[in-house]
């Protein structure tokens, strides 16, 4: 099975259904690989790194990560966060559009977040070097990659580190000095933690007033 066949799947749906948010074909394609035999899904996968190195499609890369989020593959995993190694952080203006070295390193730390069970050391230590870079950088492109991180590590910790996690992350971001950014990540704390009650406490007892009026809802403790 090649990955052509794959693409031509995705490429049968109806154009109404992929026009403005691929994310349903992609869905689909997860479901057509999950009933595929079980060498036939190692075939597609062991090619699939080829689509994550392909700067000139417009959504293979994306295919590629959904994938293997939605089918638990690591390898794939792992060979998304090499990827982003080799694409590394390079200077960007604000305001710019984003290119595809940040387009891709934000999609696959939003990936590792919604990665069902262990990621692995890879895209841990992946993570922690985007984290670790965010606190002495001036860069702004390394700032907005590196409190993501950070707050997606915190979001994966035990229960009993999270809030100190949290804390931490926003001494940081708040000595940047910087407006957008801060609302940007409060509103990214509020996707991460918003799901459970003991998250909003959380979020309750280390945003200021004037953070949580940046959450586009009335804010629950």
């Amino acid at each position: 099975m090649t990955l052509a066949r794959l693409e031509a799947e995705l490429l049968a749906l109806p154009t109404s259904a992929t026009k403005h948010d691929l994310a349903y074909g992609f869905e689909r394609l997860a479901e057509w690989l999950r009933e595929r035999t079980m060498d036939e899904r190692e075939a597609v996968f062991a090619d699939l790194p080829t689509w994550l190195r392909d700067r000139g499609h417009p959504w293979h890369w994306r295919a590629a990560l959904e994938l293997a989020v939605a089918l638990g593959n690591r390898p794939l995993l792992d060979a998304a966060v090499h990827e982003a190694v080799r694409l590394g952080i390079h200077r960007l203006r604000r305001g710019q559009m984003y290119p595809h070295w940040m387009s891709f390193q934000l999609h696959l730390i939003s990936a590792l977040h919604v990665w069902r069970g262990e990621t692995g050391p890879i895209a841990r230590q992946y993570l922690r070097r985007r984290r670790d870079g965010a606190a002495s950088t001036t860069s702004y492109p390394a700032r907005v990659l590196g409190i993501h991180a950070w707050l997606t590590e915190c979001a994966q910790a035990p229960h009993d580190e999270r809030e100190a996690c949290v804390s931490d992350a926003l001494t940081v971001l708040r000595s940047w000095g910087d407006a957008d950014l801060l609302r940007a990540n409060v509103g990214l704390l509020d996707l991460y933690f918003r799901g459970d009650a003991a998250g909003r406490r959380l979020l309750a007892r280390v945003l200021t007033a004037e953070e949580r009026r940046f959450i586009p809802r009335r804010f629950s403790s």
